[in-house]
Formats: C-alpha cells, sequence, structure tokens
C-alpha cells in the first residue's frame, strides 16, 4: 500500500507517555492505559508533517528555498502547538512556542530529533533528507548536536525505509554518535537527567533500541525498560521500527483514539505522494481485501445488533458488488432492521438453509456485537470490514481503518477496486456513509468523506431523496419524543454534559420503533454549551440501559464508555449497563466523566 499514515513516532510517543517521570526498567507492561496521552512529541511531530504537505499542496517542493523552508517549519511548529500549552514544552521551547519573533537559541535538545521522522518519507535521497532534516531543526535547535540529533534520526529513518539492513543503519548513525553499549549495560544506570533531555544523550540510546528488537512492539518495549526520557526515546525508535517492520493495526487505532480532530485530521488526510516508498503493515489494504473476495465464493454478510445506516449500507452494497461478478452472496437477516433502512435490503437476505463458505463482517467491531443468529458463525469470520479502534480482532483477515469516518469509505475502495461501482451499489454506500456522519456535519467528516462521496453521487444517484428520508424527515412520533426528551432534560458539570432519558413506558405510550429512535443521540449535542449528550435507553427487559454518547474535544466518548465494556470512537461511542435503575445509571456515568476529566487534567 502507498504509505500515507505516519503512527510509529507517535505510538512511541503516547506509550511512553506516562513513563517519561517514572521509568521503569523492564519490558513487561501495557502498551496502552487509560491515562497514555500524546504530549509534545507527536504535535510537532505532526506539525512537521503538516508543512512538508502544505509545501506538496502549493506544488513548491522542489522550488522552495531554504529560507522558505525553515519559515515554514516555524509557522507550521507555531500553529500546529499552540492549541496544546499544556502538551510537555520544555520552558525555552514553549516562549519560543509563543514568542511573536521565534528565534534560534542554541539548544541541542532531544526536541529536534524526536519531531524529525516525517522527512524520511518525504525526501527522495538521503542528502535531501538530511537537508530536510537539517532545516527543521534550525528553527529553534540551531547548535549542531541539534542538528545532528535531527539528522541521524531522519537519516536511519530513510535508510530503513529505503531496505537497510540493521548493520546498515548502525554504520550511518555511527557518522554521528558511537554506539558501543547494549540496553542491559545502561540499563541500571540510565535516568531521565540533563543529559538523557540531550540529542547525545538520546538518539544512539532509541537506535540502539531499535537494533536490538525483534518487531516493531519489541522496540517499543526495549525503549521504555531503559528508562530516560521515555516518550522521546519511544518516537524515535517507533519512527525507525515503523520504517523496518510496519506498525500493527491495532496501535495505529489507539492513536487515533487518543487524537484531538484537529490533530487527526493532519494524520488522516494526506496526499498520496508518487515517490514515497512502499513499507510492511499488517492488515489488509482495500485493494487486498477486493483480491481476497475475487478468490472467494458463496459469502454470508453479517451486520451488527442495533444495526445503522453504515453496518446495513455497507452489507447491501458489499452483498450487490459480489453478485456483479457472478458470485453467491447474501445478508444474514438483522430482525432489528428498521423500515427506513429495509428498502435497501430487498432480495438480499440469506434464505433458510443458506450454508456459505466465506463469512464477511461489515462495522462489526467486537463479539459483543454478533445478532444472536449470528453466533454460529463467530468462529467463522473470514475477513472483517471496520473503522474502529479493535474492529475484526476475532477475524484472521482484518481489513480496518479507524481513521475513517464510516466503514462506507473502505467498502467503497474495495468496490471500486472489483470494478462494481454501479448505482445499485453506491447508493447504500451514500447511505452508510452519510448516516455515520450525521450528513456530513459530524467532526469525523473528513476531506476524503467528501471525496467519497462526490464519487457515489457521480454515480447518477438519487442522493436528495436519500438525505430527505434520512435527515429531513420525521414522523409525528418523533417529534412528540423530542419534544418529551427537550423538557426533561438533566444537565450536570456546569451544563457541560446532558442526559435525555427514554424509557419503555416513552416508547410504549408513543408506539416508536427504530426509525424513530434512529440517531437520537445526536439531538443533546445540539445544545448550546454542552459536550457531553448521554442519552439512556430503557431495553425491554426494564433493568438494562443502552448508552449513547457524543461528545466534543472535551471528552473522549470512547474512553468513557469503555469503563463499562463498550466503545466506540472518540466523540461518539457507546455501551450498556446493566441491571440498574435510572438514577444508578447517571450516577455511574457521571462518576465517570469526572474521573476522567480529573486523570486528563493530571496528564496535561
Amino acid at each position: 500500500m502507498r504509505v500515507k499514515e505516519f503512527y510509529g513516532a507517535i505510538v512511541g510517543d503516547i506509550v511512553g507517555s506516562i513513563y517519561e517521570f517514572a521509568n521503569i526498567k523492564t519490558k513487561d507492561f501495557p502498551m496502552f492505559q487509560r491515562q497514555s496521552f500524546a504530549t509534545d512529541d507527536s504535535i510537532m511531530t505532526l506539525a512537521i508533517l503538516q508543512a512538508l504537505v502544505d509545501m506538496v499542496r502549493c506544488n513548491k517542493f522542489d522550488s522552495a528555498t531554504d529560507d522558505e523552508w525553515r519559515e515554514l517549519f516555524k509557522q507550521s511548529m507555531q500553529d500546529v502547538g499552540r492549541p496544546y500549552p499544556l502538551c510537555g514544552y520544555g520552558n525555552r521551547f514553549r516562549k519560543w512556542m509563543y514568542s511573536d519573533d521565534p528565534q534560534p537559541y542554541n539548544s541541542c535538545g532531544n526536541g529536534s530529533a524526536m519531531r524529525v521522522s516525517p522527512v524520511a518519507w518525504f525526501a527522495r535521497s538521503l542528502e535531501e533528507c538530511e537537508r530536510l532534516a537539517c532545516l527543521t531543526a534550525e528553527p529553534s535547535h540551531n547548535h549542531p548536536d541539534g542538528i545532528a540529533g535531527a539528522q541521524a534520526t531522519a537519516g536511519a529513518v530513510y535508510l530503513a525505509l529505503h531496505g537497510a539492513t540493521k548493520d546498515e543503519i548502525k554504520a550511518y548513525v555511527e557518522k554521528y554518535y558511537k554506539i558501543s553499549f547494549t540496553l542491559d549495560e545502561i540499563r541500571p544506570d540510565y535516568v531521565f537527567d540533563h543529559f538523557a533531555a540531550t540529542c547525545a544523550g538520546t538518539v544512539p540510546y532509541a537506535v540502539e533500541a531499535f537494533l536490538e528488537s525483534t518487531d516493531f512492539e519489541d522496540c517499543i518495549r526495549n525503549t521504555i525498560s531503559i528508562g530516560g526520557d521515555s516518550d522521546t526515546l519511544a518516537a524515535i525508535s517507533g519512527a525507525i521500527a515503523e520504517a523496518f517492520y510496519g506498525v500493527p493495526t491495532k496501535y495505529r487505532g489507539a492513536v487515533v483514539g487518543r487524537l484531538e480532530p484537529s490533530l487527526r485530521s493532519i494524520l488522516t488526510q494526506l496526499p498520496v505522494v508518487d515517490w514515497m516508498p512502499d513499507i510492511p503493515q499488517d492488515g489488509l489494504t482495500p485493494q487486498e481485501a477486493a483480491a481476497f473476495l475475487r478468490t472467494h465464493d458463496n459469502f454470508l454478510i453479517l451486520t451488527h445488533i442495533r444495526p445503522d445506516g453504515d453496518t446495513l449500507g455497507c452489507a447491501a452494497a458489499l452483498c450487490r458488488v459480489l453478485r456483479g461478478l457472478g458470485k453467491t452472496a447474501a445478508i444474514l437477516p438483522n430482525d432489528r432492521t428498521s423500515a427506513g433502512y429495509a428498502r435497501y435490503m430487498t432480495g438480499l437476505w440469506a434464505e433458510d438453509g443458506y450454508e456459505p463458505d466465506t463469512v464477511v463482517t461489515v462495522d462489526l467491531s467486537a463479539p459483543s456485537m454478533f445478532t444472536d443468529n449470528a453466533e454460529p458463525y463467530r468462529d467463522r469470520v473470514d475477513l472483517a470490514i471496520d473503522h474502529h479502534i479493535d474492529g475484526g480482532l476475532f477475524g484472521p483477515r482484518r481489513c480496518v481503518y479507524p481513521e475513517r469516518a464510516a466503514c462506507g469509505e473502505i467498502v467503497y475502495e474495495i468496490a471500486v477496486a472489483l470494478g462494481q461501482l454501479t448505482p445499485e451499489v453506491a447508493l447504500p454506500l451514500y447511505v452508510a456513509v452519510a448516516t455515520d456522519t450525521g450528513c456530513f456535519a459530524f467532526s469525523n467528516t473528513t476531506e476524503e468523506t467528501h471525496r467519497v462521496a462526490a464519487e457515489l453521487i457521480a454515480t447518477g444517484i438519487d442522493y436528495r431523496g436519500a438525505n430527505k428520508r434520512h435527515f429531513r424527515t420525521k414522523s409525528k412520533r418523533r417529534i412528540a419524543m423530542e419534544g418529551e426528551l427537550l423538557s426533561g432534560l438533566d444537565f450536570f458539570n456546569d451544563d457541560h454534559v446532558v442526559f435525555l432519558t427514554i424509557s419503555r413506558s416513552m416508547i410504549d405510550r408513543l408506539h416508536l420503533d427504530e426509525d424513530d429512535l434512529d440517531n437520537v443521540a445526536a439531538l443533546g449535542s445540539q445544545i448550546e454549551g454542552v459536550d457531553c449528550a448521554i442519552t439512556l435507553r430503557q431495553q425491554e427487559n426494564g433493568e438494562d440501559w443502552k448508552v449513547s454518547v457524543r461528545t466534543t474535544e472535551w471528552l473522549n466518548a470512547a474512553e468513557l464508555c469503555k469503563v463499562f465494556a463498550g466503545g466506540g470512537h472518540a466523540e461518539a461511542a457507546g455501551c450498556i449497563l446493566h441491571g440498574m435503575t435510572l438514577d444508578g445509571v447517571k450516577m455511574a456515568m457521571s462518576c465517570a466523566v469526572c474521573q476522567i476529566r480529573e486523570l486528563n487534567r493530571h496528564k496535561a
């Protein structure tokens, strides 16, 4: 797959974030913990990445002078970094960050090395890589060692990307720093002191952690285990390890869930640059998933419980794609499909007795999301297509991209790869993408989302009719329900959080169906001043509550729901609370919100 994602440095930074001032001397630790977060290392790496992308997009990558590059790197670091004053900047760099006239201050600190890795992917020669690395350092870290640290790191990443051996990478780095030690030799005495905060005290140690590793995760564990400036060390070694090994899909998802939307957009909306090299990665690309589908037959497609437009739209589209190829394909019936979405499923449900050879899931993120009639296929999934952070871990093949706004975006690429983007395929895919983005109004909407929607519209589908059906038409029952919900709002945390409660008595009294209840979770988030809207829907047994959370950057919805064994995305997630009263559910959710907010304040 053509590289357009840069995760290694950020994974390393996030994993190391909680050990920077609490060093551990072991490789036995959880890779990600609830309090793990993106520090200044990640933010500055993304700032450098943004500057490189800007030069590509304005067609000045080759013609820009050194002065123009320095100015752009400086401006990008300030633009990207200023919204995050508490992310961990050193004192001198913080003054530089907020200065109206920032000047280099002869720093030899490791900040130049931690942020430089993206230049290795854009450079077309080692010499160009070294030049760009120098230019990223000079706006602030213009000490010779500050420049050397940036060049050594970027050069190591560049060589790893282009097939160099570990011996060759070590020989290159030793042009700058001697590496004459092992991790076991330094581990007892290596601490986070003044020396460990310099390039000389960081870069060679991070490189040795990579050299002694066996895969990406082992590299990060090596790095954390020696102590020192853990997040910066791991940002450097992680960048090299990504180029050499690739980054497991599950770690890419963990990154996306911990980045604020403005930072996430830098990472996930990158152009494809022709000269970028390929790097290894686990999981399947949409094109590889398409190749798998082309060579198999007799498909059964599974959707998730409480089906929404994304899972049903993807299933309908994929089923039509496979039938268009002359294959046998059907969708396992989902009895919770609402009338509004049933129109897209006509003729696609599997008949009783159908025996599949190949089972595919779409937008089905976890075993707990299987419908009752899908239980016999839980251990038979051949391919999982998803956009949730931990999606598809139950199957041997995963095509998972957590940065995508909807699973429909991934199925779109599969349809294109198989030459089956017909109007019959495009309409349910448009519904999938539109419904998972709130008709392109939610913060998960990206440039790529709009591009996909445009391509789907170009097939001639009646997108206006779909928009009216799903976003601008409400039953009288729905209007009555919204009136009751809005008259019974329950605010707390200085009105940042609001509860909306849908009781069984309301559902029965108003005769509400699944269409009436579709996307009701978005209602609370429309209230001015609300940063966290929690919709509580009482289940049929009267004792369980389905919880839907919609948030802003103020709180990570996935973190909140994960406390109760749920999950989802940073700004939209859900869970189920069992055997609790309404007051008990509100108390549990309120306490969890406060705890997460408090943890985040300590992290900052």
